[in-house]
């Protein structure tokens, strides 16, 4: 299976941004919405700039995080 190669290539992405948003995308492709969300949001937090603005917007297109997601983390003012 495709996720689970990705899964096992997580460990050699540096970013803890970019895993926790991987994460996110496999957990939404095979249907997991709650562990998606919950990735995304890790991912949100772990990210800064331009990181995280990709990311909410990638976030907000697919519905894969709710409003409350993308404001969680109290060291980001929007």
């Amino acid at each position: 299976m495709q996720s689970e190669q990705v899964r096992e290539h997580l460990h050699s992405i540096k970013k803890q941004w970019m895993r926790y948003a991987l994460l996110a995308e496999i957990e939404r492709r095979l249907g997991h919405p709650e562990r998606a969300i919950q990735y995304a949001q890790e991912a949100v937090n772990a990210s800064n700039g331009v990181e995280r603005y990709m990311l909410v917007k990638e976030y907000e297109r697919y519905n894969a995080a709710p409003e409350h997601i993308i404001h969680t983390s109290p060291d980001h003012d929007e």
